[in-house]
């Protein structure tokens, strides 16, 4: 590589959009912790609303503990002791109100915890009561 005036101006000029992005990132992760900041005790509150409304027994609770994006429905039956009908029941019912990801491998579905949905779920709800929380 020839060392000449244009070379050097052209590395210069990407070295320079290289350290742009690099404190665009950095910004882009403070803002990130920011918000995470923000919204964790609305993700706590939401969590304990859920847990009272969604996860009433034992079996509930142990069923969704082992909901860690990698287990199938089967897996999570396996864990828990719990019948791999009550886990599916369980998913089911935590997919349709939207508050879990799924995924599909083959025929299994792959369950993931989504904190956000919970918050989510909450929020809305409580903006369609008037501001305020049902219990």
């Amino acid at each position: 590589m020839q060392y000449n005036v244009e070379n050097v101006q052209r590395w210069a000029k990407i070295m320079e959009s290289n350290n742009d992005i690099s404190v665009l990132i950095s910004i882009s992760r403070n803002i990130l912790s920011e918000l995470e900041l923000l919204t964790s005790s609305i993700k706590a509150s939401a969590l304990v609303r859920f847990q009272n409304e969604f996860l009433i027994t034992d079996l509930q609770r142990k069923i969704y503990s082992e909901i860690d994006g990698e287990k199938d429905s089967q897996a999570i039956a396996d864990a828990t002791g719990a019948s791999l009908r009550a886990v599916q029941l369980l998913i089911k019912d935590l997919t349709e109100k939207d508050l879990i990801n799924v995924q599909k491998r083959g025929r299994s579905i792959i369950p993931h915890k989504a904190i956000s949905k919970i918050a989510t779920y909450y929020a809305q709800r409580d903006i369609l009561n008037g501001g305020g929380q049902l219990e």
